[in-house]
């Protein structure tokens, strides 16, 4: 009991450091790239030939703020800090209010795509390892390989043609890059050389599989899986663009094109700190697995 108190105590550390020291940063960058684009202090209301010149001056004295990127991830992090997630300016709406309505679809997208590129991934490398058969590793190789060639976003016009969830779209997105490491990983193992001896003994091979191949494998296909939920967000904002989907990646892209800073920082942190929880806990299961190696 006191092995798992202590593991998990040092990923709330972990997680908890990642998180103070990776946050700001990530949000000085997003602000810098969103000063740098073109177009970003303008504002519509400006042409508004109903409005004074004091208030146009007012408008613009509003926007001073936004030009310099320290200041403007600084005073979105305080706020944030003290519970303020802003108000966005394309939507007029709490960012708050925006995001929850939101994230549970998100989230389904997010589980059904991971989950089902890895029994995909996961079911074709059982196959292949265990049949042993040169053709068909070739071919699930190549099928992944061309899979991996093909834009999230023409997987997404697919999946709206065929009337497909948007978890369908990226469960293939997920499957062609998880079975490009995972695939060649247990072929490795499964090749091994105490591993063919143990066939060639009379071993059973679904037994050798699950503990000469996988087992060995474990702290390697945790850091894929890890990395998955990096490539799934990156996948969700051109899948739910295209698809329609009313997630976080289509509030995300909404926010972009109408230059809304509060609500495009705000789910830019989000999925950053996403990412680096599935990463802190891929840290901490490869970290437990050697402990209790040793």
């Amino acid at each position: 009991m006191n092995f798992f108190v202590k593991i998990l105590w040092r990923a709330s550390w972990r997680i908890a450091l990642r998180l103070v020291t990776r946050l700001p940063l990530i949000a000085l960058l997003a602000c810098t790239l969103l000063c740098l684009a073109p177009g970003f202090d303008a504002d519509e209301r400006r042409l508004d030939l109903r409005l004074s010149s004091q208030s146009i001056a007012a408008l613009a004295k509003a926007q001073q703020g936004t030009r310099n990127p320290l200041a403007m991830s600084a005073g979105y992090l305080a706020a944030v800090v003290h519970g303020d997630l802003g108000e966005s300016t394309t939507f007029g709406a709490p960012v708050l209010e925006l995001v929850s309505d939101r994230w549970p679809a998100t989230l389904r997208s997010l589980v059904g795509g991971l989950c089902g590129g890895w029994l995909l991934a996961a079911g074709t490398a059982t196959l292949v390892a265990l049949l042993r058969s040169q053709a068909m590793s070739s071919a699930a190789g190549t099928m992944a390989t061309a899979l991996i060639s093909v834009p999230s976003a023409l997987l997404g016009l697919i999946a709206m043609l065929l009337n497909g969830p948007v978890a369908g779209a990226m469960a293939v997105v997920i499957f062609a890059r998880v079975y490009q490491y995972a695939g060649r990983i247990l072929e490795r193992t499964a090749g091994a050389p105490h591993v063919v001896c143990a066939v060639g003994a009379g071993l059973s091979r679904w037994r050798l599989f699950c503990f000469a191949s996988v087992a060995p494998a474990l702290p390697e296909l945790i850091a894929v899986g890890a990395a998955s939920v990096g490539m799934a967000l990156a996948s969700v904002v051109p899948l739910e663009v295209v698809c329609d989907s009313p997630g976080l990646g289509q509030l995300a892209w909404k926010a972009a094109l109408g230059r809304d800073a509060p609500l495009l920082l705000f789910v830019t942190l989000a999925m950053a700190a996403a990412a680096n929880l599935s990463n802190t806990a891929a840290d901490t299961a490869i970290e437990a697995l050697a402990r209790r190696r040793t």
